[in-house]
């Protein structure tokens, strides 16, 4: 299975990670683009010989304060897990929060986003909107 693939140029924003390739010394360097645009690509044939972006894997998942299939205590949230589907590029939120039923009760109360995720930046970013921050 494929560990890289070349993005779509919409896929750019500012702390958007991918590498790129130095054609000079002949290895790709780690970069994280400062805007919404590579134009430094402009005028290169395809963007595939010069960008890549790695695919989400466990990794970059527990660089930002998870473990796959693992309750974690988000500070102001509560508590999260994440599954995580290599070959499908597919991860799993789970997060758990209190209610009260009829009767006074407390009980569980599960909410589960199932989402295709590329790449690290996306999830940071999905993160951000779901006000789950790391």
């Amino acid at each position: 299975m494929d560990k890289y693939y070349t993005p779509r140029i919409e896929e750019f924003h500012i702390g958007f990670e991918y590498e790129s390739f130095d054609p000079i010394d002949s290895f790709w360097i780690p970069s994280i683009s400062n805007s919404y645009t590579i134009s430094w690509l402009y005028g290169h044939k395809t963007i595939s010989d010069w960008v890549r972006v790695k695919y989400l894997d466990k990794e970059d998942i527990e660089s930002l304060g998870f473990k796959i299939d693992e309750w974690v205590n988000i500070e102001n949230f509560g508590d999260v897990m994440i599954s995580y589907s290599e070959l499908l590029h597919r991860i799993r939120i789970k997060t758990k929060d209190f209610y009260r039923d009829n009767s006074g009760r407390y009980d569980d109360l599960y909410l589960i986003y199932r989402l295709e995720v590329k790449n690290k930046s996306e999830l940071i970013i999905l993160l951000k909107q779901l006000g789950i921050n790391e």
